[in-house]
């Protein structure tokens, strides 16, 4: 073997490890990684997921789901550390559906701390809208982008003192 065949396997041999080296580095999308915190930015995004944001990117940023149901991407480990994403037809997401517990509001509460919706409430205008299986529902209105963008707090009890129980970021007509 001559100098110059040696010299060519090496570089060979280098760019294949450092090709090796950096898919490693790469976060794997086929892996799931649970969201299990984050921040709310109202009307807008949690944990980084932005409201019409592509697949493509929302892979890019939280990995592969956990498991996949028609068009609802879950990120969450169980009922406790729930972060379902909802894509519409277009592959954009429509609706982000979390648990408090690890997340807070941007320059804000803790959402599982005691008084979270009294603190929202100070900041944003939240309204009682409905009641989801015997669960009262405040919703917070904004408009992003020309889009009426809705975020909603399931709590405890229909007062601002209750606890919240289910987080919603959605556009209006999902």
């Amino acid at each position: 073997m001559t100098a110059t065949t040696r010299i060519r396997a090496w570089r060979r041999s280098m760019a294949a490890a450092a090709a090796v080296l950096a898919a490693a580095a790469l976060p794997a999308d086929a892996a799931a990684r649970p969201v299990l915190g984050g921040t709310l930015v109202m009307g807008r995004a949690v944990a980084g997921v932005r409201l019409g944001m592509g697949v493509p990117e929302l892979r890019r940023r939280l990995g592969a789901p956990a498991q996949r149901s028609g068009s609802v991407l879950e990120y969450g480990r169980g009922l406790s550390r729930l972060f379902d994403v909802v894509v519409d037809p277009r592959g954009r997401v429509a609706q982000v559906l979390f648990s408090p517990a690890g997340f807070r509001v941007a320059r804000g509460p803790r959402l599982s701390s005691r008084g979270a919706l009294a603190g929202i409430g100070r900041r944003w205008r939240l309204t009682l809208v409905a009641s989801v299986d015997v669960q009262p529902v405040f919703r917070a209105s904004a408009r992003v982008a020309g889009r009426l963008v809705f975020t909603e707090f399931q709590a405890d009890r229909p007062a601002l003192s209750g606890r919240v129980r289910i987080v919603t970021l959605r556009y209006a007509n999902s």
